[in-house]
């Protein structure tokens, strides 16, 4: 479990640090072209969440959930939301990435890390219900989620030692 928790949370890590970090700008710039390009738009041809989740409403296991396209219209696109969203879903990476590595508070950021994940994988692609390999979001999701339910951290990690000073829900 240390090995999967510490290489989930460097792929998480680095996928943070790539959006994160821009050469030309600072993290502002990095967070207004994410919201931008990710968030919103198209990137290589590749329908990305807002727009794709409006468009088709995902349906899971023959189930359509017509709720989530308004949801994501009213909620997750209107106004300043894609930059403040956007914003808080590479912090939360980054902060995700962090905290596997390291080994703390692992059932709680596995868990939002999971819900995470499941929301990219509803808002990408409406009628996949299981890992393909254009839909690697299940596969991070059933990982963080096994990571949270295992609390991957007690043993080879810092939930080790604040586990006396911790909740058991989060550590």
């Amino acid at each position: 479990m240390f090995s999967l928790r510490f290489y989930v949370g460097f792929v998480l890590l680095a996928g943070a640090h790539y959006k994160l970090i821009t050469p030309e700008g600072g993290i502002k710039d990095a967070i207004v072209v994410f919201a931008e390009t990710e968030y919103r738009g198209y990137v290589r041809d590749y329908p990305q969440a807002v727009e794709r989740g409006e468009a088709p409403p995902p349906s899971v296991f023959g189930v359509e959930m017509r709720w989530y396209p308004r949801f994501l219209a009213t909620v997750m696109d209107g106004g300043s939301a894609p930059y403040v969203v956007g914003g808080g879903i590479l912090i939360f990476e980054a902060l995700l990435g962090v905290s596997l590595m390291l080994g703390v508070c692992t059932r709680l950021m596995g868990l939002l890390g999971g819900l995470l994940m499941l929301a990219f994988a509803f808002a990408r692609g409406p009628d996949l219900p299981f890992y393909t390999l254009r839909m690697p979001n299940y596969l991070l999701m059933m990982v963080l989620f096994a990571l949270a339910l295992t609390a991957a951290g007690r043993i080879w990690g810092l939930d080790a030692k604040l586990r006396h000073r911790l909740p058991g829900w989060i550590a």
